[in-house]
């Protein structure tokens, strides 16, 4: 055989080994105790080398780097057939990419990696076992070596644990330990929260005692408690149910508290009471009581009294008549309405009313506008313009000291 032919043999033997073997060769990286193949041939005639172990070396390339110098393992140990095999050291596996460079000191002998070149896997990647059946035979769970009994009998347990969950049937029910231990869980998870103090435990706060060990301020409760949120402002005495109700009564305390009438406009905060409870209907009634009894009561005393301070008596009179005819008429004027920000925001003389929508420009100018609730409550000012702007009644007033929030209410009068 030729020395091209034998070179074209060669390079043959050396592309079936290093490509078919390299598809069957796994390496884990980084791992103590594995092996790589070599097999050394004469060049000059292509049969294998044998007896050739103590002048067979070889370096490894990692990672596309030089080779690193000598493996450890010096020289391989001979199997047959030209086949040799060296021990691998935990750092010499250390890298993604391996090449294996062998090479031997005999004249014409040419020595080749069994694969070449490997790519590593993760440690233990590939250390599962399948039967014959296709089945996985798992080794370690969590680092603990498995026998058949171990997970023949894990199984079986859940079997049965996972027979006590009820089914949609109903046909399978939890023992009594199972549901205590969800009884319990449930319970101190209520606990933790203070939710069972809302009607199964008693909180143990006196009466008008401060509740916030109980109630967190800031939490919902709390700002349905206490208007601040802070649940120690909070006093069952006044603020709780009860209490409202008692204030409230049956409904005459809205003029009867105090003495001083302010629940006309603070029984529901709109200020339309003052229609709602028929305003000109009982002003009229109240002036005629004025009229009539300041009448009879000035009559009773100027009974013996002689025709001239009658008639100054009667002029008195009429003059009172007069002013409270006027108020009767004034109260008929007034106009309740609430801010929008619907379409535009409030500004300090400027606001909009979505149920004040008098079409009339104008209409409302020269008019003071009194808010009845928010930040500007109980603060008046002066209409200098007035119109119907999409669909909304448009104020423009002297300036406020800040502007109107949205749905605040006012009365015009």
């Amino acid at each position: 055989m030729d020395g091209e032919s034998t070179g074209r043999s060669g390079g043959f033997i050396r592309s079936i080994l290093q490509n078919t073997i390299t598809r069957n060769r796994i390496m884990q990286k980084n791992v103590t105790g594995q092996k790589w193949i070599v097999f050394a041939f004469d060049e000059t005639d292509n049969t294998a080398k044998t007896g050739d172990a103590a002048q067979i070396t070889a370096e490894i390339s990692a990672d596309g780097a030089a080779g690193g110098g000598n493996i450890t393992d010096t020289n391989p140990t001979e199997l047959e057939d030209g086949y040799y095999v060296f021990d691998i050291t935990q750092g010499e596996s250390n890298a993604d990419l391996l090449l294996i460079l062998p090479e031997s000191s005999t004249g014409n002998i040419q020595v080749i990696g069994v694969p070449g070149s490997v790519y590593t896997t993760e440690a233990n990647r590939n250390k599962a076992s399948v039967d014959t059946n296709g089945r996985i035979d798992v080794i370690k769970i969590a680092g603990t070596t498995q026998t058949a009994n171990d997970n023949g009998a894990d199984i079986n347990t859940l079997i049965t644990e996972t027979a006590k969950v009820p089914k949609s049937d109903s046909t399978v029910t939890w023992n009594a330990t199972a549901l205590a231990s969800i009884e319990a869980e449930a319970v101190d998870a209520l606990e933790s929260f203070n939710l069972d103090k809302l009607m199964g435990v008693a909180t143990g706060v006196a009466a008008d005692a401060n509740l916030d060990a109980i109630v967190v301020d800031g939490s919902v409760l709390s700002h349905i408690m206490a208007g601040n949120a802070l649940t120690d402002t909070y006093n069952a005495s006044t603020d709780s149910l009860q209490a409202a109700r008692d204030h409230v009564g049956d409904g005459s305390n809205l003029t009867e508290a105090g003495g001083d009438g302010d629940h006309l406009t603070e029984a529901g905060g709109t200020g339309d009471h003052l229609i709602a409870i028929n305003l000109p209907n009982q002003t009229m009634e109240i002036i005629g009581n004025i009229t009539g009894n300041l009448s009879g009561s000035v009559g009773s005393v100027t009974g013996g009294a002689t025709e001239a301070k009658q008639d100054i008596i009667d002029t008195v009179v009429d003059a009172i008549k007069v002013v409270t005819d006027d108020f009767a008429d004034s109260a008929t004027t007034l106009v309740s309405g609430t801010v929008s920000h619907d379409n535009t925001p409030a500004t300090t003389t400027v606001f909009f009313s979505d149920d004040v929508t008098e079409a009339t420009a104008d209409h409302y100018n020269g008019r003071i506008v009194i808010f009845t609730s928010g930040a500007l409550q109980n603060q008046a000012t002066d209409i200098t313009d007035y119109e119907l702007s999409a669909g909304e009644g448009k104020f423009t007033v002297t300036a406020l000291t800040e502007a109107p929030g949205d749905n605040i209410t006012f009365v015009i009068v």
